[in-house]
């Protein structure tokens, strides 16, 4: 297996445990407008910054099947809206760059997936700071070591 797919599988198992265990908290009222294309609105979760109820800053937005996460999006949102950061699903390549409305924006560029990269980075990070914060030393340990692996990306 080669070494990417094996961190994304790596990455793909870290994710679905550490955010089914995150849970409903204080950030359950921030809402995402226009899901990634394919999700469904009514499963989605969006937690970290807002302002007002919209998502706003950095985050994780989560689409739920039952109670398990099915795919997440870890990055920036702007005003409601998915901006710039990296779409994972179980199985699947990640997907990193710009967002426009829940679509991904095509370009030849590489910066943009560097850019999306760094900012998930960051939104795991913060992540972790929230569930160490919780007391949940384990699993804000988790999400730094997936910090550093979407770091490792770019490498």
């Amino acid at each position: 297996m080669s070494s990417r797919l094996l961190r994304s599988a790596l990455f793909s198992s870290i994710t679905a445990v550490l955010l089914t265990a995150t849970g409903a908290n204080a950030w359950a009222a921030c809402r995402v407008l226009t899901p990634p294309e394919g999700w469904s609105a009514s499963t989605v979760q969006w937690e970290g910054a807002c302002i007002g109820d919209n998502a706003d800053g950095l985050g994780v937005l989560k689409e739920l099947q039952g109670s398990s996460v099915k795919r997440s999006f870890l990055g920036r949102a702007s005003k409601g809206d998915l901006l710039l950061g990296v779409l994972e699903e179980p199985g699947k390549p990640w997907v990193a760059g710009h967002f426009d409305k829940g679509r991904l924006l095509p370009t030849e560029d590489r910066w943009p997936a560097i850019s999306a990269f760094e900012e998930a980075a960051k939104a795991a990070a913060e992540a972790a700071a929230r569930l160490e914060a919780a007391g949940d030393k384990p699993g804000a340990q988790a999400l730094r070591e997936k910090s550093d692996l979407l770091r490792k990306q770019m490498e």
